[in-house]
């Protein structure tokens, strides 16, 4: 299974999918969700980003993407 593939399964599955998710990915993780992310929306699929930051407890504080599948009634493809 692709990256793609495992990508677009797990959002449909969980509803949304993180760069932290996809480097669980087995065998290999994706470090580079944003690409694969472009590369759905190239194939057609609807999937729109919210940023959110997450603070840890020595301060520090990181930002990351949520990539969420816009049309879940996809189980034939991409909308064209």
């Amino acid at each position: 299974m692709t990256h793609c593939e495992q990508a677009l399964a797990f959002m449909q599955e969980h509803g949304s999918i993180t760069p932290q998710d996809a480097l669980h990915f087995k065998p290999h993780g994706c470090t580079r969700l944003a690409a694969r992310i472009a590369d759905l929306k190239a194939l057609g699929y609807d999937i729109a980003k919210v940023m959110e930051t997450k603070r840890y407890d020595d301060g520090v504080s990181v930002s990351y993407a949520r990539y969420y599948l816009e049309d879940m009634n996809d189980e034939q493809g991409p909308v064209s």
